[in-house]
């Protein structure tokens, strides 16, 4: 697993402790069928945002629905 992707697991964890992610099998998978709600998601892009001093417009967040979404965003 790369650098990047390794740092956007870590802030999923931190979003929502107890969560277990595998990037190789859920990369694609929606943050809702991961288990995620709105303000997991909010606390996730937080984090994302924070680490790589970003900011998400409405639309952005809106379209930010998986692992790969946000790491194709950052990377």
């Amino acid at each position: 697993m790369n650098e990047t992707l390794n740092s956007i697991v870590e802030i999923i964890r931190e979003a929502v402790p107890g969560l277990e992610i595998d990037p190789a099998k859920d990369s694609d998978r929606t943050f809702k069928d991961l288990g995620l709600d709105s303000l997991d998601k909010m606390s996730l892009l937080l984090g994302v945002q924070e680490k790589w001093n970003l900011e998400f417009n409405e639309e952005e967040i809106s379209n930010l629905n998986t692992i790969n979404d946000i790491y194709r965003k950052v990377s």
